[in-house]
């Protein structure tokens, strides 16, 4: 999560539970890690929102995908979005990753 500056701290980590706390910028969260085929998949079940994105590796680079469950939403809500992404691919970018996208909605 070092990776993200919209993330301004950890909480807590379990590593055996794959499963901690953050601070973001919508708040406080429980936060939990799967690992997924060529990445990984970060879910935020108690957000009211279900907010969930990904980190995979495509041929071109890495793509971030962040989904929430709502139709209807609130267009400020759906910018803070855009720039929990982009804070993910600029600090994916620094570790020297090749850029693949910036956000997808589903």
């Amino acid at each position: 999560m070092e990776h993200c500056a919209a993330i301004d701290r950890v909480l807590s980590w379990r590593e055996d539970l794959d499963a901690g706390e953050i601070y973001c910028l919508w708040g406080q969260f429980e936060v939990r890690r799967e690992l997924i085929r060529d990445g990984v998949r970060f879910t935020l079940p108690g957000c009211p929102n279900a907010l969930a994105w990904t980190v995979t590796a495509e041929p071109d680079g890495i793509l971030v995908y962040c989904t929430i469950n709502r139709t209807e939403y609130d267009p400020v809500f759906i910018e803070s979005i855009k720039m929990f992404v982009d804070d993910w691919r600029i600090g994916l970018e620094r570790l020297g990753l090749p850029r693949l996208g910036a956000l997808r909605s589903a």
